[in-house]
């Protein structure tokens, strides 16, 4: 019986459901929902706000509820799932294997940890923007804001989809980094 090579990235999402869904299918109901005119204030006190299009409203609050439920789905998959023993013995030889380079022991420091958790939250605080008011013409950042407040809703659903698969991204290798320092600490112990 040959063991099948896996990412030990996405072992937690396989769990649930094959990877690529997590990227495809908010992708694709995003894609129809924004194909279609409809009426949308906001799910959140900050996008309803906003001084943006429905649609804009609509991937603001849905690409903020995909990623907070997938985080949710890969901390619920760690702790009551776990990773099947074949799996676990393929991440823990690649851990292994990994930490025996020099540059393998700095991926999983506390450096490393600290710095996927503050990218993590930066980018979930995004989903509440600060301003809701659109920019005075010759203010600060006038530029960049107005381009998003007006910009075509298929550009704002490809930088909130960017978002979504950043924050899912670094949540992937967070956790992937607290089960490496797992093994780290068991192998330091034996």
């Amino acid at each position: 019986m040959a063991i099948h090579k896996t990412n030990s990235i996405t072992n937690y999402l396989d769990n649930i459901a094959p990877f690529y869904y997590f990227l495809i299918f908010p992708f694709v109901v995003a894609l129809m929902a924004i194909c279609f005119d409809f009426e949308f204030s906001g799910i959140f006190s900050n996008t309803q706000q906003l001084q943006v299009s429905s649609k804009q409203r609509f991937l603001n609050d849905f690409f903020a509820l995909c990623t907070w439920i997938t985080i949710f789905l890969i901390f619920f998959s760690r702790k009551f799932f776990g990773l099947k023993p074949d799996i676990q013995l393929q991440v823990q030889n690649a851990v292994i294997k990994q930490i025996r380079t020099r540059d393998g022991l700095a991926m999983y420091s506390a450096t490393m940890l600290c710095f996927f958790i503050f990218f993590i939250i930066c980018i979930s605080s995004t989903w509440f923007p600060s301003d809701p008011i659109q920019p005075e013409t010759g203010t600060k950042g006038y530029a960049l804001k107005k381009a998003l407040y007006s910009a075509n809703p298929g550009f704002i659903l490809f930088i909130q989809y960017f978002k979504y698969a950043l924050s899912l991204l670094f949540t992937l290798v967070l956790v992937h980094i607290l089960d490496a320092r797992k093994i780290i600490k068991e192998q330091t112990l034996n």
